[in-house]
């Protein structure tokens, strides 16, 4: 109700900065292990460089509980957690359809398969020929050819045919996705649930590309749209050409440094979904007067203050300087 109140130890700073650092920090926790720690990682990374839930007997299933009301605050309190979660995890939050192509993307070798070659024309005869089977039961069935669980209820007597090759696929296509996670996805879901109702996401109307966009925000970041909606305090010819050069080094900034620069200046480094109108309180640049200080931020205002420079070099000198070494929350 009254949002969080975040402080990290040894640290001053409060406010609103801080709280989108803190699930900016998370977000990035949680990504990175996905593929520097999988031993321990609740994710394994997609193809398409998303994250879908993974067993691991290595964490307790209260934690996945816990991960989903992670979401469900950031959420609720509209902050950006920049976990790039795949579009069957976001469907499964909304309670929408899981489809061949979410297969597609978690794997690309298995979609081509044992779904592309059913959607042909004559696919349920080229798939009995693929696993040298005369019929093809409604069951989960391993890469050697092991049948598993049922897909639906009287899956073992259900036989596959060009009839009912749709609904297989939609089966197949959902177990693949959640068969392994079913039960660390229950958890998730339930912590979730918790903080955001399953009813509010249906009324809501969203799809899961909007839901991404509302987590995640915006990960590329459009200098034009940044610079026409940032507030400047500058008055004399030296002020406004000192931002002229600011947002000229901002535009020469690669990939990595633009976020970090976002990061330093708000606490966040991606954009609000709808883009840098959408950011509260609008970014604004205020100058410093005094020439020897580097770049200072008031994370909880997206405020940034840089010094009177005598030149665009001097000024592109200390913005990487913070690009590079700055791991603070800038004054907040």
């Amino acid at each position: 109700k009254n949002g969080l109140d975040v402080r990290f130890e040894n640290e001053y700073g409060t406010g609103n900065g801080v709280t989108r650092s803190l699930f900016s920090i998370i977000g990035e926790e949680l990504s990175t292990d996905a593929l520097r720690n999988e031993k321990f990682s609740m994710f394994h990374i997609l193809p398409d460089s998303t994250l879908m839930l993974k067993s691991n007997s290595r964490v307790g299933k209260f934690e996945y509980y816990c991960l989903g009301r992670l979401v469900g605050v950031a959420l609720l309190l509209h902050e950006i957690l920049p976990l790039p979660l795949s579009s069957a995890m976001l469907k499964i939050i909304l309670d929408e359809e899981i489809r061949s192509e979410d297969v597609l993307a978690l794997d690309p070798e298995y979609y081509h398969n044992r779904i592309l070659l059913l959607l042909k024309p004559g696919g349920v005869d080229m798939m009995r020929a693929f696993l040298d089977m005369d019929n093809i039961p409604f069951a989960w069935m391993d890469s050697n050819g092991v049948i598993g669980e049922e897909l639906c209820e009287n899956g073992f007597h259900t036989y596959l045919c060009e009839e009912n090759k749709f609904e297989y696929i939609h089966l197949l296509s959902e177990y693949y996705l959640c068969g392994y996670v079913r039960s660390e996805m229950q958890m998730f879901l339930s912590g979730l649930y918790e903080v955001v109702p399953k009813q509010l996401f249906k009324e809501s109307h969203l799809d899961f590309v909007d839901l991404a966009l509302l987590l995640g925000g915006v990960s590329s970041i459009d200098i034009s749209d940044w610079k026409k909606h940032t507030v400047t305090q500058a008055e004399t010819i030296e002020e406004k050409n000192i931002i002229e050069w600011f947002w000229e080094v901002v535009d020469d900034m690669d990939a990595e440094q633009k976020p970090r620069l976002l990061q330093f200046s708000t606490g966040c480094s991606r954009v609000p979904p709808g883009g840098f109108g959408n950011l509260s309180p609008l970014f604004t640049l205020k100058l410093d007067n005094d020439p020897s200080h580097l770049p200072t931020a008031t994370t909880c205002f997206n405020t940034l203050r840089i010094p009177l420079c005598s030149s665009n070099e001097e000024l592109r000198s200390k913005l990487n300087k913070i690009c590079k070494y700055s791991t603070t929350f800038g004054e907040n």
